[in-house]
């Protein structure tokens, strides 16, 4: 089980391109946009926490990471104190090829990243996604009973805070 109470900083994956980026503006801008509420559209950092990916990998999730990222660079962000209530956690094994092969004994992973999806495949993908975006919980009330906990962090984050631990 992960404490993220204790968890300081995340790792985010991302492109060469986007690193590129990232050192000459000298800032890792949040851009993933997230509905907090009926008015408010927030950006964030995606992220897991630092160092634990072991929950990603034994849900299938690290291959995706890599390529919806674009690549394998990898930064380490701190969290910042003031962000913290702000961060969010989701549970993304709810929503992982693992789950999938288990609840349906088809990996529908393949299916969903390859365009072959029939409406009852959909039907099934939409009940995990939904069910993986109702986890949702501020960080400061998550519990760590997560298996593969992805981190929503709503903070721009200058380059000489980041920690690159991978190029």
């Amino acid at each position: 089980m992960i404490i993220l109470k204790k968890i300081k900083k995340i790792y985010h994956y991302t492109s060469k391109q986007n690193f590129d980026i990232i050192s000459r503006e000298n800032i890792l801008e949040a851009k993933t946009k997230l509905p907090i509420d009926d008015l408010t559209l927030c950006n964030f950092v995606t992220g897991i926490p630092a160092p634990n990916h072991k929950g990603w990998e034994e849900y299938g999730l690290m291959p995706y990471l890599i390529e919806h990222a674009g690549g394998n660079v990898i930064f380490e962000i701190p969290i910042h104190k003031r962000r913290r209530e702000y961060t969010l956690v989701r549970e993304h094994a709810l929503y992982s090829p693992k789950r999938f092969l288990e609840l349906f004994s088809e990996d529908l992973w393949v299916k969903m990243y390859s365009g072959h999806v029939t409406k009852e495949d959909q039907e099934k993908i939409t009940t995990c996604e939904n069910e993986y975006i109702s986890s949702t919980v501020p960080l400061n009330r998550y519990k760590g009973n997560f298996k593969a906990p992805e981190i929503w962090l709503p903070q721009d984050t200058y380059i000489t805070e980041l920690k690159l631990i991978s190029l």
